[in-house]
C-alpha cells in the first residue's frame, strides 16, 4: 500500500517523533533523553566530505546537519545526533525508521539482523540500511535510510543519511570516509 505522505514529510515527522520522545526532565518508558549538556559533544570530531552543505536544522537534538543534492528535487539529509543510553530500545528506533519509509508492519521483539557491524577507522559501528518498499518520493522515487551508530561513554552517536535512494547510494563512500574520520577525546 502506498503511503499517503510524501517522503520529506515522513522524514520530518520521524524527527519530530524522536524529538518529542526525548524529554530532558523526565524519562518515561520508551523515551530516550539526549545527554545532558556536558563534555560529550565537545569530545567528538569528524571530517565532513566536500560537497556537503552544512545547515541549521533548527533541532536541539542534532549535533550537526548537512544536505547534498536536491537542487529542484529530492535530496539527502545527513544528521549527526547524540543520544543518551539506548540499550534495549533499538527495536523501537528500527520500527520508527521503517515507518518513515512506508513499512506498515513493525518488526517484533527478537527480530534477527536489525543491525550489521562494520569497521571504519578502526572503530566498530552498528549499521542500519533500509530502502522503501515502493516509490514514496513524489510517487516516483524510492527513499532510503543508511545509518551508523557508535557508543562512546554514556552517549550513543547516530550518523544518519535519509532521502532519495539513488542520490543516497552515491554518497555512501563519502559517508563511510566521514565515519573513518570520527575521533573522540578532541576538543
Amino acid at each position: 500500500m502506498k503511503s499517503p505522505w510524501p517522503a520529506p514529510v515522513l522524514l520530518s515527522l520521524s524527527t519530530l517523533v524522536l524529538a518529542a520522545g526525548c524529554a530532558r526532565d523526565s524519562e518515561p518508558v520508551g523515551r530516550v533523553s539526549p545527554p545532558a549538556e556536558s563534555d560529550a559533544v565537545s569530545e567528538i570530531a569528524f571530517d565532513p566530505p566536500g560537497g556537503w552543505e552544512a545547515y541549521d536544522a533548527n533541532s536541539s537534538m542534532r549535533y550537526a546537519s548537512y544536505r547534498v543534492g536536491g537542487e529542484g528535487g529530492p535530496g539527502v539529509d545527513i544528521s549527526i545526533t547524540p543520544l543518551g543510553e539506548v540499550a534495549g530500545k533499538e527495536l523501537a528506533y528500527v520500527n520508527l525508521w521503517r515507518a518513515t519509509l512506508g513499512f506498515e508492519t513493525p518488526l517484533e521483539e527478537g527480530a534477527e539482523g536489525l543491525f550489521e557491524q562494520a569497521t571504519f577507522g578502526g572503530r566498530r559501528f552498528d549499521m542500519f540500511d533500509q530502502t522503501s518498499p515502493e516509490p514514496i518520493i513524489d510517487g516516483e522515487r524510492y527513499a532510503r535510510i543508511y545509518l551508523a551508530s557508535i557508543t562512546h561513554g554514556d552517549t550513543r552517536w547516530f550518523f544518519k543519511m535519509a532521502g532519495d535512494a539513488e542520490l543516497l547510494t552515491a554518497q555512501i563512500p563519502a559517508f563511510e570516509e566521514m565515519l573513518a574520520s570520527v575521533r573522540f577525546g578532541e576538543r
